[in-house]
């Protein structure tokens, strides 16, 4: 089944508006462990090993892990671009490989979500 131009437009504004908000700088209250401010979402993940992953497929680039949550046959390996209102303080902390990631708690869960402090 063919989808129709204007449906395509809309995918493409959706996905460089998520590539604008996972490049904007970080939330300084986010990454002190405070209550964060509205603002652009963080990737996360259920789990480090896919976050780690995911970041290895897309090289980092946030208009490849854009494109890759756009499109709703994609393996996005239970990560997520979760608005940053929802994220609370550092669970977690673990450096592997010179890089640092922080599981950040989330609001209404009793899990944590894998992100890159500064992301």
């Amino acid at each position: 089944m063919r989808r129709s131009r204007p449906a395509r437009r809309r995918t493409g504004r959706a996905v460089l508006a998520l590539a604008a908000a996972l490049t904007a700088p970080p939330c300084a209250a986010a990454e002190k462990g405070a209550a964060a401010k509205p603002g652009p979402p963080v990737v996360t993940c259920g789990s480090l090993a896919n976050l780690r992953m995911l970041l290895r497929d897309t090289k980092g680039e946030a208009a490849a892990i854009a494109r890759l949550f756009a499109d709703p046959k994609a393996d996005h390996l239970g990560c997520a671009a979760t608005p940053r209102d929802r994220l609370g303080g550092v669970a977690d902390h673990v450096v592997v490989g010179g890089t640092r990631y922080d599981c950040l708690t989330v609001k209404d869960s009793t899990v944590c979500r894998w992100a890159e402090p500064g992301r």
